[in-house]
């Protein structure tokens, strides 16, 4: 119902309600994916919602827009390989917490994937370049992805062998006819 307003100056208070957006610190303890992992950050309506970073116990690291609680627009995303002693590196688009739409992963193991994603996984159309010009095999590779292996039309120029080869391809094999350029 409606409530008459408090006279000014009567002694009583009114109970302000908390603000649907604000900036706080949280340590998550229930969600399995989050759990205590640090969020500090924009929040909206008691979840991360606008910019801010979430940092994992394990060393990973996401910074960047969050929408509804979960990562959504640009960000960036690092994952310790602790084999390598170095950073996988994410730098691009986010769809409700997933890896989404144009972005670049650098590998620890040098490798550089630049193009689509969905799902976390490389989807669509992208560009892998493994190893540099100075070591043993450089190569790079562009063309379609489907569920992160490549499928359909892509070329693969191996660099060292000098040697290229131009067709189809399902699930990261050479498939049906082809062209190697030497």
């Amino acid at each position: 119902g409606v409530s008459d307003p408090i006279p000014f100056g009567s002694g009583s208070t009114q109970r302000q309600e908390p603000p649907m957006s604000r900036s706080a610190k949280y340590t998550f303890y229930k969600d399995p994916r989050l759990k205590n992992a640090v969020y500090e950050g924009r929040w909206l309506a008691g979840k991360p919602h606008g910019k801010g970073v979430l940092k994992w116990p394990d060393g990973r690291m996401y910074s960047g827009m969050f929408r509804n609680g979960l990562e959504d627009g640009f960000g960036e995303y690092r994952v310790p390989n602790k084999a390598l002693n170095k950073d996988d590196h994410y730098l691009g688009h986010w769809k409700e917490g997933k890896m989404c739409g144009q972005g670049i992963y650098s590998y620890a193991n040098g490798e550089v994937y630049e193009g689509c994603f969905q799902d976390n996984m490389r989807h669509g159309h992208g560009i892998l370049r493994s190893g540099k010009l100075t070591s043993s095999s450089p190569s790079m590779f562009i063309g379609q992805w489907v569920m992160d292996k490549k499928t359909g039309y892509g070329v693969f120029d191996d660099i060292t062998r000098g040697e290229k080869y131009m067709g189809m391809w399902l699930e990261d094999m050479r498939q049906g006819n082809g062209v190697v350029v030497t």
